[in-house]
């Protein structure tokens, strides 16, 4: 993957990230998808990222590669169906693998974002290497693959599935809000004090309509 700022990503980069998220993700599924529709059935999983929903900021053409698989995946799924093939879309959080050290980091800006860009790749990379096991992972897939009627879209891990549903039915400012305070709620022991937080957040904003207090009280 690389990361850094939009505004100083060059064209190729993106264009690049693309080629292998998205564009290697259709590439696989055209290959296998005549021999599916030949037999009248079949299941292809792709592997996309809560980053599709949960947008991580000087991660953009990361996250938008992955959105773009996840979208891409609803809407074949709709036009294979009706002939048995099932098209699935995992959607994962922080892993410990080696994509962290393959990363190509961009820190051009850093001091016009004022240490944002660093900041934000670094705490990244501290997620990632506490991040679920590999082996978790190929285990939770392996379960969807021997799915009788599998789902479009499953997403790994209990945290994720809370970001990535809150992210989806919360307005933007707040869910932008969550992401912002991350640094320290990942610092908690469960998941129940995660939900709590949040919980709290969203409730401060109702009450005072003001994403700028909520910032200097809650994170």
């Amino acid at each position: 993957g690389i990361s850094g700022a939009v505004e100083f990503t060059t064209t190729e980069q993106a264009k690049s990230q693309f080629d292998v998220n998205f564009f290697g993700t259709v590439n696989v599924n055209k290959a296998v998808l005549p021999v599916m529709h030949q037999q009248g059935s079949g299941h292809i999983v792709n592997i996309s990222s809560v980053a599709a929903t949960a947008h991580i900021p000087f991660q953009t053409f990361y996250s938008a590669s992955k959105a773009a698989v996840s979208s891409y995946s609803y809407a074949l799924a709709n036009e294979v169906r009706p002939y048995g093939i099932y098209i699935t879309a995992v959607e994962l959080g922080d892993i410990r693998t080696g994509f962290t050290k393959s990363r190509q980091k961009n820190i051009l800006g850093d001091k016009d974002y004022d240490g944002r860009i660093s900041r934000s790749v670094s705490r990244m990379e501290h997620d990632e290497q506490k991040g679920m096991a590999p082996e978790d992972i190929g285990s939770f897939i392996a379960d969807i693959v021997t799915k009788k009627k599998p789902s479009v879209l499953y997403v790994a891990g209990t945290q994720y599935k809370f970001l990535s549903l809150l992210c989806k039915i919360l307005p933007f400012h707040i869910h932008s809000s969550f992401q912002n305070c991350r640094t320290k709620i990942c610092k908690f022991k469960n998941q129940i004090q995660l939900a709590e937080h949040f919980l709290n957040l969203v409730w401060c904003q109702l009450l005072s309509h003001d994403i700028h207090h909520i910032g200097i009280s809650q994170c």
